[in-house]
């Protein structure tokens, strides 16, 4: 398996993902390095899952809206989410990142917890459109 940074022909990819399971799709306006800031994961040159790293003015850095190929079915499927996860904390310590915060629904958490995330405490997520 290959991790890479994301392309901007790569984020055309993840936006078929999105739209093949129905999800809202991201607008590159409200992602890192205008839809470019993350990275994808593939094997024998089929992409496999994508997930955005934030990097802030401070030692923090945020890994969000990971995403898979819904069609893609092979076994090593759970080894790639677990690779750009792993991949991911690699790139924010090279940065400079001292931590790293994530948001996932309650079926991801184990996921983290098994790769040494910390669940400190159950949080409640707000977001509010300001324009």
């Amino acid at each position: 398996m290959q991790a890479r940074k994301i392309t901007k022909k790569d984020f055309e990819t993840i936006t078929s993902w999105y739209k093949k399971r129905d999800w809202p799709l991201m607008s590159k306006e409200f992602l890192p390095d205008n839809g470019e800031g993350g990275l994808i994961i593939s094997h024998n040159n089929i992409d496999i899952v994508a997930g955005f790293i934030w990097f802030t003015n401070s030692k923090v850095s945020w890994f969000g809206f990971p995403i898979s190929d819904p069609d893609y079915k092979e076994d090593n499927k759970s080894e790639a989410i677990d690779m750009l996860i792993t991949c991911a904390e690699q790139v924010c310590k090279k940065q400079g990142s001292k931590i790293m915060f994530t948001y996932q629904g309650q079926g991801s958490t184990k996921r983290y917890e098994k790769l040494g995330w910390n669940m400190k405490e159950k949080a409640t997520n707000m977001l509010k459109i300001i324009n």
